[in-house]
């Protein structure tokens, strides 16, 4: 959008991640010519080789890096901090969290050599980032002080929700502060931006206590060793595993370096304190009988280098045996099924009980579902609503939630939206340009790079490479030489490449310049290809004139 500079005192939402996906999350927001971002965050992929992790498209930013007063990050969960490497390593931003939220964001800017500056704020207090006035309102979730934003304008004031619930029993720190909410609301919100992961899901999301007393009553009843899988970034459940562990007389061995990290974190920031005698490390777990021991492992998501992985390849010095318990205390996130359910299945050859969430409550969501949404609406009353954390359907899903709410004005928005937050006109009124980028090894590419285009074809079809070598007329010197990884064998595939190679020199003899030897080529290969095995492969033809 070319024509930000006339909305100059106008107060503008600008998400560039985060509403067509559930993950990575940034948001802007636009006030008298300064911006504010709120969480930085990166998401996951599963059909890109080679690349697991994208990040939104920071652009915008940088062509406006002046205007930006600041950064307030929610809460630490990678879908809200993943991308502020890549982020600060471009730009210069100072940041805003609570002491649990910086000290994993400075651990994680430590792995990547950045050093920043993070203002440590205290949840539920109010600060200036002129001309915006903040303040922050705790909200539960899993993890830790977590934050939801007021942000106060002469033009209106919105709430942006981050992560939450309203968890009765949340384990780490206070319910939600809906003291302040019912305080904030009666000044009036002009705009509600909102939370939408589980719009489809009926009900409340449940509470990390009741789920504690679930655990510690299967963990208290196994007559085997007792291993837990589930998120290392889910500080209320390891909490809960802790309590319970404590409960059952048992001691507590963390598998994983995520899981280490995050523990290491939390004791940082005053959690885990009363828990920290129960765990020891691994190489001390000879010490203890087996029934004795509770293993808190990394891996819940089927990833193949985790901890949970490596043991049931038997590649690590934990092995787990007949009647022995693994509990997945975690869900099962779009992808992963098949790298969860081989674990599952292996576990189960092998006499090992495995419970899930299917059997027992054994994991509840840190986002609000429908009765919460409706609580949330009726303490708010805002006249605008924004759905947003969420893919299409799930905004939808949202909005139409919202209308049944009595909400004055509902905006569906996308990546790139530019919307005006007015209470008289609010509305999409042009769109930043936006897509996704891949971390690829040590690079930083868009997602649509011919590279990845490539690597797809590569996986899916294989690749045919030629190599002509030609003389100064462009006669063919010697017969084409063929490489076929992937695509053809030499000893099946025998009379296929025969053929390919005798069409090849005809086809080299009908052309009239380099690059049209390599385009002929290049079509005459792709077709023969596609006709033969209904394959695409990657052709490449290489031309030597010697």
């Amino acid at each position: 959008m070319q024509n930000l500079h006339k909305y100059n005192n106008a107060l503008l939402f600008i998400p560039l991640g985060g509403t067509e996906e559930i993950g990575i999350n940034l948001n802007v927001y636009h006030f008298r010519g300064k911006l504010l971002i709120v969480d930085c965050g990166s998401g996951f992929i599963h059909d890109v080789p080679g690349v697991r992790m994208v990040l939104p498209d920071i652009s915008f930013l940088v062509q406006n890096e002046k205007k930006i007063v600041g950064a307030f990050i929610t809460h630490s969960h990678e879908d809200h901090v993943g991308g502020l490497p890549y982020l600060l390593s471009t730009i210069s931003c100072p940041l805003y969290a609570t002491n649990f939220t910086a000290n994993f964001i400075q651990a994680k800017l430590k792995e990547y050599s950045i050093t920043a500056k993070i203002n440590t704020i205290e949840p539920d207090t109010s600060f200036t980032l002129d001309p915006f006035h903040l303040t922050a309102i705790s909200l539960t979730h899993s993890s830790p002080e977590m934050q939801a934003l007021l942000i106060q304008t002469s033009q209106g004031n919105v709430l942006h929700t981050g992560d939450w619930k309203f968890d009765p029993g949340p384990l780490t720190g206070p319910q939600s502060n809906k003291k302040a909410l019912k305080h904030y609301a009666k000044q009036g919100i002009l705009a509600l931006v909102c939370d939408s992961t589980n719009a489809f899901s009926e009900g409340r999301s449940g509470s990390e206590e009741k789920v504690q007393e679930c655990l510690s009553d299967i963990i208290q009843k196994a007559t085997g060793m007792i291993l837990v899988t589930t998120f290392a970034s889910n500080i209320a459940r390891l909490e809960g595993l802790l309590m319970a562990a404590q409960q059952a007389s048992k001691k507590v061995i963390l598998l994983g370096k995520s899981m280490l990290k995050i523990f290491n974190i939390g004791k940082d920031s005053g959690y885990f304190l009363e828990s920290e005698d129960t765990v020891i490390n691994k190489k001390e777990a000879s010490l203890f009988k087996r029934t004795e021991l509770l293993i808190l492992s990394t891996g819940c998501q089927g990833e193949k280098n985790a901890a949970l992985s490596q043991i049931v390849q038997k590649n690590h010095e934990i092995k787990l045996k007949a009647n022995d318990t693994v509990i997945f205390s975690s869900k099962i996130i779009p992808g992963n099924e098949k790298a969860i359910y081989d674990i599952m299945n292996h576990l189960v050859k092998e006499d090992v009980k495995v419970i899930s969430a299917h059997e027992a409550n054994v994991h509840t969501s840190g986002h609000p579902c429908q009765e919460e949404l409706k609580e949330m609406y009726s303490i708010i009353k805002p006249q605008i609503s924004v759905p947003v954390h969420g893919e299409p359907m799930h905004i939808s899903k949202h909005a139409e939630l919202a209308q049944s709410f009595s909400v004055p004005k509902i905006i569906k928005v996308h990546n790139g939206s530019v919307v005006l937050l007015d209470k008289n006109n609010p509305d999409i009124i042009g769109n930043v340009k936006t897509r996704y980028l891949a971390i690829d090894g040590n690079s930083v590419i868009p997602l649509s790079s011919p590279i990845l285009k490539e690597r797809r074809t590569l996986t899916d079809s294989g690749a045919i490479v030629i190599t002509l070598l030609l003389n100064k007329d462009r006669k063919l010197i010697k017969t084409p030489i063929l490489s076929t990884p992937g695509c053809l064998s030499d000893v099946t595939d025998k009379h296929l490449l025969e053929s390919l190679l005798l069409n090849l020199s005809d086809i080299v003899k009908q052309c009239n310049s380099k690059q049209s030897v390599i385009s002929s080529s290049t079509r005459y290969v792709t077709k023969f290809i596609k006709k033969e095995l209904a394959k695409s492969p990657l052709v490449i033809v290489n031309v030597v004139t010697v």
